[in-house]
């Protein structure tokens, strides 16, 4: 491994000037960056375990083409398993592109072609232990290097690779236990529980991923409160630390509003413990306010809960085009919604407008803690009816009994284990009081049908908030506070390909930012609600009072400052990050 880390040391810093820019963290070209030997003697600091890293598509490229090698890659290139396996890639390929430096390596484009390192970190210490988290925070902090957390590299904002930095990988972290009677030293749960102890909970390393962990808990006879978006997605990592919505949200509440503690190594190389109880602070800002922020977080605590029954209903409603028929029927939809909520149901809708020859709706719910497929069935039944009454439309509609809730989630995940095509968001949260409102529902779905859409994009829409979301006004965490009178979450999706020169994608992320998303955030106030902090516009302005709002965001910033006084953790539209340049290597 020394002689690889050094062969690669010397390629990139070959070309080492001198001194470091005044306030900006040193990368391979400076003299302050660690010498070949100083890399070796951190790698065996932390066990051998650090990898030089490379985009996993170089080895197609000259002048490092390996065939073999660009076999493997080749065919496992799409697969978010794999992806998440290794610790040079992302599951959106663009993050590990560079724009201002015209950086790519993407598999598709010819060999010949050049592969820049772009975003992807220059060495990741491939963790199997919290000694080795610890040894790297304080190499990264005595050597002035930008540090970053990767978990499984689900991130649509970019959060998870930064040109020239040294990696945390915590994906090796794979323990879970379950306990019967979860308690801390002192009393630390939720005020309203009135007990200090727990029926059940599960503790979960950094790098178990949503698939692992609700298939264990099934094998008990139990579930959490974790995602659904896909298999590969770290429970532990910015799902549940900036929030974490859930298809059992309506029952038990969010995910973060079920975490009941943390193992926390700071930015002094500390391993500490943050609930209610022991540094209640830490575990406020880590209860939502986002992930790579405030620590390196090795292990979550989490409540278990006996998995509910579920009813699932499936609505596929296909029309010639997005005609006004087709926005009616979405409009339908919305009006539904706060029956849908009052009924206990959350679930995802997809709008395809622009299919070519057709445009379609596709709705996913579960109705959890209930058995009576009929009832569910009446409350569909009106909105079922009148889409069918459209002229040419399609509609196929089914409800089905399940005995537990992951009878459904579990083959749902593992369904989704191919990464999808480039993809942005943009994003809002709109609220229950808007969409019960006679004009409302009509409001959204006319300034959706105003907006382009790109052939097969799509916008979705999540129910995964009300009922026990907004009764949990009393949990005091750093989750975005319209979360709690939310109904729907909708989602623009935009996107390239690889072939898309960088001045095009800007052209795409521009009118996002500045047309697309300003048009959602008038419907009710561009000051109030706000946005999902882990599905929002990468470029959002005005992030802080999107995602958190003015007064929960000062509070983060002093928590932040506390921890992390010389800011070693610095993440695209993170707290703290407004001090620094977009890559996070120079103050600004």
């Amino acid at each position: 491994m020394s002689f690889i880390l050094g062969v690669f040391v010397f390629c990139l810093g070959a070309a080492r000037a001198g001194a470091q820019a005044p306030g900006c963290r040193c990368t391979p070209t400076d003299a302050c960056w660690p010498s070949p030997r100083e890399w070796n003697g951190f790698n065996q600091s932390v066990g051998g375990t650090l990898v030089a890293v490379r985009p996993v598509a170089s080895v197609c490229h000259d002048p490092t083409y390996d065939q073999a090698a660009c076999q493997v890659v080749s065919s496992s290139y799409t697969s978010a398993p794999w992806r998440s396996d290794q610790p040079g890639t992302l599951q959106q390929v663009n993050w590990e592109t560079y724009p201002p430096n015209n950086e790519t390596c993407y598999l598709e484009f010819p060999r010949e072609s050049s592969c820049g390192q772009g975003r992807v970190s220059v060495y990741s210490v491939a963790a199997t232990s919290v000694l080795h988290v610890q040894q790297a925070v304080r190499f990264a902090t005595n050597r002035n290097l930008r540090l970053v957390i990767k978990n499984t590299g689900h991130d649509w904002l970019g959060r998870s690779s930064a040109r020239a930095s040294l990696q945390i990988w915590t994906h090796k972290f794979k323990s879970i236990t379950f306990s019967d009677d979860f308690s801390s030293q002192r009393c630390y749960v939720e005020p309203r529980m009135k007990t200090c102890k727990l029926d059940g909970a599960v503790t979960i390393g950094a790098g178990v991923q949503l698939l692992e962990l609700y298939e264990a808990a099934k094998a008990r006879g139990l579930t959490v409160v974790a995602g659904g978006g896909g298999s590969t997605i770290g429970a532990a990592g910015g799902y549940i630390q900036g929030g974490g919505h859930s298809l059992l949200g309506n029952l038990y509440g969010a995910s973060t509003d079920n975490v009941l503690e943390f193992t926390v190594v700071t930015a002094s190389g500390d391993l500490v413990t943050a609930n209610a109880d022991i540094n209640p602070d830490l575990y406020f800002a880590l209860r939502g306010g986002g992930g790579g922020s405030y620590g390196v977080v090795t292990s979550v605590t989490l409540r278990t809960f006996p998995d509910p029954s579920s009813i699932k209903v499936d609505i596929n409603v296909t029309l010639p085009s997005a005609n006004s028929d087709y926005w009616s029927v979405i409009q339908d939809l919305h009006t539904l919604l706060t029956s849908i909520d009052d009924a206990g149901g959350s679930g995802f809708y997809y709008l395809f407008p622009n299919l070519g020859p057709s445009a379609q709706i596709l709705l996913g719910f579960f109705f959890n803690n209930r058995t009576d497929p009929v009832e569910i069935e009446s409350l569909w039944n009106p909105f079922v009816t009148k889409a069918k009454s459209y002229a040419n439309s399609n509609v196929q509609f089914t409800t089905t009994p399940l005995a537990h809730h992951t009878d459904a989630l579990i083959p749902q995940l593992q369904s989704m284990e191919t990464t999808v095509p480039i993809t942005i968001f943009g994003s809002r949260l709109f609220s229950r009081s808007f969409l019960s409102t006679p004009t409302g529902p009509q409001q959204l779905t006319s300034v959706l049908s105003s907006l382009s859409h790109p052939p097969g994009l799509s916008v979705i829409g999540l129910v995964v908030a009300g009922g026990q979301v907004s009764r949990n006004t009393d949990i005091d965490s750093a989750l975005n506070p319209a979360w709690r009178t939310t109904l729907a979450h909708v989602e623009l999706l935009r996107g390239w390909t690889p072939e898309t020169p960088f001045a095009d994608q800007a052209v795409i992320r521009k009118n996002l930012t500045e047309v697309e998303v300003p048009m959602l955030k008038a419907l009710e106030g561009p000051d109030n609600m706000g946005a999902y902090f882990n599905e929002a516009d990468p470029d959002e302005p005005n992030w802080q009072q999107s995602f958190w709002g003015p007064r929960i965001y000062q509070r983060l910033k002093d928590i932040k400052h506390k921890w992390d006084p010389s800011t070693l953790f610095v993440c695209r539209k993170c707290v703290g990050s407004e001090g620094w340049d977009d890559e996070g290597l120079c103050r600004v």
